[in-house]
């Protein structure tokens, strides 16, 4: 109980500091123009800005635009990454990526530009994505352990707890939520579940086959025995995420992070989570069951008391 107390406060913790600060949403959701420059020394985010405001471009205020200095061992140094939002100004898209990088005497890598009807319409999709996957999971764990549907329901919790708080980390560590990281927390989400799956499964079989200990012996025994084997399939699945980090420069520095922390708080959340919450659940069941054989009996007991003495005619 008391692990799981602190596990849920910690996700709701993560969810209200998203909820009040916001994700640092890319220009995939957006939209505007995105540009990433390099120059032939290093680029101070007062001179990208103020470069800025010296062109002149209407709607596109310096001061305004997200402008982070990158570190990236493939591509070399004085790389500095901008962001500026959308504008009515056509040719931002068009003139503004290259003209700043004439103006900054800097080489021009990438430049990307989103409209607003595209940002708008990928929104929605990352909306309905993470819906439809737990609606979907819901639906798949209550028929695959039908009548224990209990299982589907802790285990969707535990995923909404991963990606809570997986959510708030990449927020308190200034992440860009962009395609690729939503990509990573739908992979979170199926992570988490298939570790779920593979101890709910084994209780499902210790039920049949373990007949002298209680309920929640037999989940912490599930629990022992695929303990291994989880912790070996999350340290396996680690190592290429930590390699990602490492040496995948700045463009999948947010992917890997959110893998990174979402595969760590999905193996936790199905042994530490799931596990107590199918246990909890079980006991809440038995209760219901009790207090209604309970009112049952006595509902029998006072019909067989109220009713009259019977009549004998001669």
């Amino acid at each position: 109980p008391i692990v799981m107390a602190i596990s849920a406060a910690l996700a709701l913790g993560a969810i209200g500091v998203v909820s009040v600060r916001g994700l640092e949403l890319s220009t995939d959701f957006t939209g505007g123009t995105s540009l990433l420059l390099q120059g032939e020394s290093e680029l101070t985010v007062d001179t990208v800005r103020t470069t800025i405001d010296e062109l002149g471009f209407e709607g596109v205020d310096g001061g305004a635009a997200t402008v982070v200095a990158v570190e990236d061992d493939v591509l070399g140094d004085h790389l500095v990454s901008v962001r500026v939002g959308l504008t009515e100004n056509e040719d931002v898209a068009d003139q503004f990526p290259s003209e700043l990088a004439t103006a900054l005497n800097a080489s021009l890598l990438q430049a990307d530009f989103v409209g607003p009807a595209v940002g708008a319409d990928l929104r929605r999709g990352a909306f309905y994505a993470v819906g439809v996957a737990l609606a979907l999971i819901l639906l798949y764990v209550s028929w695959r352990f039908w009548p224990t549907w209990i299982v589907a329901i802790a285990a969707v919790i535990a995923a909404v707890h991963d990606v809570g708080i997986t959510l708030g980390a990449i927020d308190m560590l200034g992440a860009e939520f962009s395609i690729p990281v939503l990509a990573a927390m739908l992979f979170v989400v199926g992570y988490s579940l298939n570790d779920s799956i593979i101890i709910a499964d084994r209780i499902r079989e210790n039920l049949k086959k373990v007949r002298d200990r209680s309920y929640e012996e037999v989940v912490d025994l599930s629990v022992n025995q695929t303990l291994s084997r989880t912790l070996m399939t999350s340290g396996t699945t680690l190592l290429p995420v930590l390699a990602l980090l490492l040496f995948g420069g700045s463009v999948l520095r947010d992917f890997s992070i959110t893998l990174l922390i979402g595969i760590g708080v999905g193996t936790y959340s199905s042994i530490f989570i799931l596990s107590p919450l199918v246990v909890w659940f079980k006991g809440r069941q038995r209760g219901a069951l009790r207090t209604s054989a309970r009112r049952s009996t006595r509902t029998q007991q006072f019909l067989s008391s109220a009713s009259p003495p019977a009549v004998t005619f001669r």
